[in-house]
């Protein structure tokens, strides 16, 4: 029951909603390759780099020494040893709770791609600094911490052969029923390899374990700490089991995603954009038509 109460606050506690807001697709996954200095050429000791889920809400916890990341076939991004020390850009802060980032520029022919960080006081409400350096380039990730990096995009398809992600990923998904029937009103998306993220009520972490195949996972909550450190809740989940959210009729499940199904929700989001590009369109052409009738019929 304590889990169902717990996973429940998602609904009235939604502050960090505007992270699912992202104008684009978000394709890639981004590592970023840590570094202790602003130029770029001195490693960070632990961890050398992370991986980081698009519009996830991360704890500013990377001097702590989370969960060191294996090194990917092609994704390690180096500075030119002639590289500009970074800038911290406007706004930056000295202090910062959580970050997250996107990618803001998809790359392209002719176009080199670009990510934003955003640096928030609280779990991703409240921005305190933007930052939008360009992929492969040096810049500052955490300026309270004095940590640098250069960023890389990983690539989610399934048919990847070089720099491609393999960034573990737990869904939520809330029914308007009491069996998880239907399609879901809303989904929440967590890495799933024990990365310390900020909800509204603390720090939390969510872990698949080293079989994939395992059909439980685990939520471990900090309550009313910034930080994935002090006195811990644990809960066991069963994947792909149906919860019932106390008595408001309505219910929840978790599942891994997998590629495939990161693939086909890319594909059909880019499909709604599509399709709203063409509504914007004809309602264009409605406007300049309708407009055209009142001119011709008042002359």
């Amino acid at each position: 029951m304590r889990l169902i109460i717990s996973r429940g606050r998602a609904l009235s506690l939604f502050c960090s909603f505007a992270l699912l807001k992202s104008a684009a697709p978000q394709l890639y996954d981004i590592q970023a390759a840590l570094f202790a200095e602003n130029r770029c050429q001195e490693p960070l000791a632990s961890p050398s780099s992370v991986r980081m889920i698009p519009t996830t809400c991360y704890a500013n916890t990377i001097a702590d020494g989370p969960p060191a990341v294996s090194t990917l076939a092609g994704s390690n991004a180096t500075a030119s040893p002639s590289a500009p020390a970074a800038a911290a850009g406007p706004g930056a802060s000295n202090t910062s709770s959580a970050y997250s980032v996107v990618v803001s520029v998809p790359p392209s022919y002719g176009v080199t791609a670009q990510v934003e960080v955003r640096l928030y006081s609280d779990h991703c409400v409240t921005t305190t600094a933007v930052i939008k350096p360009v992929v492969g380039t040096c810049s500052v990730l955490l300026p309270s911490e004095n940590i640098y990096a250069v960023y890389s995009l990983l690539d989610r398809s399934p048919t990847c052969n070089t720099q491609c992600s393999n960034v573990r990923r737990l869904q939520q998904s809330f029914f308007e029923s009491v069996d998880c029937s239907g399609i879901p009103f809303i989904e929440y998306v967590y890495p799933a390899d024990g990365e310390c993220l900020r909800f509204a009520s603390g720090a939390e972490r969510y872990s698949l374990g080293s079989d994939s195949n395992s059909p439980n996972a685990t939520i471990t909550e900090y309550l009313d700490q910034t930080r994935c450190e002090g006195f811990a809740k644990q809960y066991r989940i069963a994947l792909s089991h149906c919860y019932t959210l106390g008595d408001t009729g309505r219910s929840f499940k978790w599942r891994m995603l997998t590629l495939d199904t990161l693939l086909i929700r890319s594909a059909a989001h880019r499909a709604l954009l599509s399709l709203s590009d063409i509504v914007r369109t004809l309602l264009g052409v409605l406007s300049v038509y309708l407009l055209h009738n009142v001119l011709t019929s008042s002359s």
